[in-house]
């Protein structure tokens, strides 16, 4: 006998929205990263993401909503259908739960260390890698395995059969706390390579970047100077540009410092078709910026149109400050 089954899944959190939201941000920060930071060593998600609280948001949503995903790969594990591979669809949750938390990963640790900027990217790297294979294993290969099914009544009128899943209950904040606990040992780890690795360059007080924040020693704002400071002759002692995140600023073009918000408009404009950009420019307004100068920032600044910052013009631009 054959016949059809119809199975209906509803997932009572935003868990789905939540994934998107996160993969457009995450899209639009690797572009930034690409055209603005190329050189650098500091990376721009988790920097972005820990300055506002959709970060936060996310990671929340994704643990809270976790028994839905759950729920379906245990489901799909126990109930294997002859020729067709259930595998693939059992293995998607777990993924997506994976990628937001190796993903946020170093937005965690960011948090924890705001104001400083987290200048050992290789590690948040690691850590999130270590993240998202723990909980993938866990979400893909232990959980699903672990429940019975258990008489429940159907949340839907039209239903005739539910499942209801033993283990979830205890199951779906078990990720949480393992990825938090090594988030924790992430963060110890980055307090000891930031007081066992000195970087030999010493950045004078008259570094613009310096004078800019308001500082006279980078310590007093990253993590660890090793890694992002570099000596040139004739200009000295120079550091990375990605420093200037912590205090939501980019490096634009040879000549222009404006702050992350307006960055969105700069990309935009600069792969829209030449007969809108001047249309575009206008309706935007003018922009503040900072003017750079030799691979120095002035304390000059002005108001300036997009078409006036020489967009994609970025030749001069060398990754550091001196």
């Amino acid at each position: 006998m054959q016949g059809v089954e119809t199975m209906t899944w509803k997932c009572d959190s935003l868990m789905l929205t939540n994934s998107i939201v996160l993969w457009c941000i995450t899209i639009y920060l690797l572009i930034l990263q690409f055209i603005f930071l190329r050189k650098s060593v500091i990376c721009v998600m988790p920097v972005y993401m820990s300055k506002n609280v959709v970060g936060a948001a996310i990671l929340f949503v994704a643990f809270w909503g976790n028994n839905n995903l759950q729920t379906l790969s245990t489901f799909l594990r126990a109930n294997q259908v002859d020729g067709f591979n259930f595998s693939f669809y059992a293995l998607c949750g777990a993924a997506q739960i994976a990628s937001i938390v190796g993903i946020m990963t170093g937005t965690a640790i960011q948090i924890w260390f705001n104001p400083l900027i987290v200048t050992q990217t290789w590690l948040l790297l690691i850590f999130g890698v270590i993240n998202w294979i723990i909980v993938f294993i866990l979400e893909g290969f232990v959980f699903p395995y672990i429940s019975h099914i258990v008489t429940h009544s159907c949340a839907l009128q039209t239903s005739t059969n539910c499942f209801y899943y033993s283990a979830i209950p205890d199951s779906y904040f078990v990720s949480a706390i393992v990825s938090g606990v090594i988030t924790a040992m992430a963060i110890g780890i980055i307090y000891l390579d930031s007081s066992r690795r000195i970087d030999p360059n010493i950045i004078p007080p008259t570094n613009s970047a310096l004078q800019y924040l308001s500082v006279t020693n980078f310590s007093t704002i990253a993590t660890t100077t090793r890694g992002c400071s570099i000596v040139r002759y004739p200009e000295g002692a120079m550091i990375d540009e990605g420093v200037l995140l912590i205090k939501n600023m980019l490096h634009v073009s040879n000549e222009n410092l404006t702050r992350l918000s307006n960055v969105q408009y700069e990309l935009i404009y600069r792969f829209m078709p030449r007969i809108l950009k001047r249309i575009f420019s206008e309706t935007v307004g003018s922009i503040l910026v900072y003017v750079v100068e030799d691979g120095k920032i002035t304390r000059d600044f002005t108001h300036k149109f997009l078409h006036e910052m020489e967009i994609g013009k970025m030749n001069k631009v060398t990754g550091y400050l001196a």
